[in-house]
Order: structure tokens, then sequence, then C-alpha cells
């Protein structure tokens, strides 16, 4: 079969199990335990856990990454479940983060406007860090109805069509399996959303989109070129920044929420459903860019 069958099958696959998924969670949303502590509505992402995991079935994937996809998954979901403490999610997200990136074995170097830096022994150590920070920076997002998978979307896209580019057909899969899987709970999580992402979907989502940019983006195999992937993930990555000096300044723990986020900014000017729209659009142009950056070798 060829890739690009392969590739469709697996966007349809996923797209089409985390739909019937997503279905059966508002039927049977009465007999569910998993709601948001905060409005009681029903948790979606098992449903985009379920879809993403049979595409990815198609995939030869790397047991090691597929182990940690597993792990991040249910510390997501015992999170929505219990309400785990920071230092507990935090754990469960390193030990994720760790599995991955022993499968994965580091990089060599970053490329910082097509100058290559030589990281040694610290590859693996910023595969690791990169895997725990985009995993929490979509969880921090993930403050608006349909914004996380509206944020994730472009990128998603990005990586897919580099992945075909390069010929890649294991990434191409993986990244046409996310893709299918928030494509088809959109539907159900846009403005008014009447299932949420939940930190089972939030940090599934950043996990795997981490451990796909590092295997897909890289220059020569193991060249980490920083500008263009600053721009696929700009808005997780700034405000996640943002949100560790605001809290850091005004001298509250790093994990404590509040109201801050770029995205309650823009939402009390403009009102919610269009600062969806509009970040969504800004996440599209970013990553415009950043597939511009990639092929110009920066």
């Amino acid at each position: 079969m060829t890739s690009n069958a392969l590739i469709s099958i697996a966007a349809g696959l996923a797209f089409l199990i985390t739909s019937i998924c997503a279905f059966i969670t508002l039927r049977t949303k009465n007999l569910a335990s998993l709601r948001d502590k905060s409005d009681g509505r029903s948790i979606g992402g098992p449903a985009l856990g379920a879809g993403i995991a049979v595409g990815l079935c198609i995939a030869n994937i790397n047991p090691f990454i597929a182990a940690g996809t597993a792990f991040i998954f249910t510390i997501g979901f015992l999170d929505d479940l219990f309400n785990l403490s920071p230092l507990k999610k935090l754990l469960g997200q390193g030990i994720a983060a760790g599995i991955a990136t022993i499968g994965l074995g580091g990089i060599a170097a970053l490329s910082i406007c097509g100058v290559h830096v030589s990281v040694g022994s610290w590859g693996p150590i910023f595969a690791f860090f990169w895997i725990l920070a985009l995993t929490n920076g979509m969880n921090l997002i993930d403050g608006l109805d349909g914004l996380a998978v509206g944020v994730s979307i472009p990128p998603t896209l990005g990586l897919l069509l580099i992945a075909m580019l390069l010929g890649d057909r294991s990434d191409s899969i993986i990244g046409a399996a996310i893709f299918g899987g928030l494509a088809g709970f959109y539907p159900w999580n846009r403005f008014h959303a009447r299932l949420l992402l939940g930190d089972t979907g939030a940090e599934l989502i950043g996990y795997l989109l981490a451990i796909t940019s590092l295997r897909v983006i890289t220059f020569d195999g193991d060249v980490f070129p920083i500008l263009p992937i600053s721009f696929f993930f700009a808005l997780p990555i700034v405000d996640t920044i943002f949100a560790v000096l605001r809290r850091t300044y005004h001298h509250r723990a790093v994990f404590q929420g509040d109201r801050g986020h770029i995205h309650h900014r823009v939402k009390r000017r403009i009102g919610e459903k269009r600062a969806t729209v509009t970040l969504s659009l800004l996440s599209l142009l970013s990553t415009g860019i950043g597939i511009i950056l990639w092929l110009r070798g920066f």
C-alpha cells in the first residue's frame, strides 16, 4: 500500500473513532464521572486519545514512544479524575518525557539562524525539557472553547507536510493520526463546547507534537532548528514563558492558575469566540512562517 494511502487511512480512522467516541461520551454523560470541576461539562479527552491511538496503529511506532504516550494519557486521565497535585502531575509528565527521550536518543546540535551549535551530552536533556515544556504549554493554552485544538491544527499540518516532503512514512502517519483526531474532536469542542479536552486531551496533544517535532523538523537527522520550531509553537511557548514570569513576579506558585494568560486578555477585549478564531489564525500564520524558515535552512 502506498504511503499516501496509509496517511489517508490513519487520518480517516482517527477522525472516525474520535467522532464516534465523542458521541458516545455525550450520550452517556449522566453515567460518566469524568467532568470538568468548574462547570460540570463532560471531558472528551479519552475520545481524542482513542481516535489517535487507532490511527497510530498503522505506523511503526517506537515502543518507547508508544509507552510514553500511554503513560501521559494515563496521567492526564488521573488528573481529570482525581485532580492530582502539581508535584504528582509534574512527576508523571517527567516520567513520560523521560521514556520518550530514551526512544528518541536526544539531538546532537541546535541550529540558530543557520549556525549549528553542538550540545554534546546535553542533547537528551534538551529533548526531555522540550517535551515537558510543550506538554504543559498546550495544557496552559487550553483555556477557551476550541482554542487548544484550533492552535494545534496548524503546527500538526506543518509537521505532516514536512514529513511528507522528506518521504518520512512513519512520522507522516503520526501527523495524520493527530490531525484526524483533532479534526474529529473540534465539532464537539468549538465555541459553546459540549466536550472539553481536559488534561487528558491537552497534555496528549502537546506531548505528541513535541515528539513529532523532534523527529521531523530536524536538519541532517539530529540538528534541531530553534527559529522554525519557535514559530510553529509560538503561542504556547510565549504564553508559558509569560505565565512563569508573571507568577514569579507576583510571588505565586508557578503551577497556580490565574486569568492572565494571553487568551484571557484577548477574550476580555473581543469576546471568547473571536479570541479563539484570532489566536487560531495567528497560529496558522506563525506556522506558515516556520515552514518557510525551515525550507530556507534557518
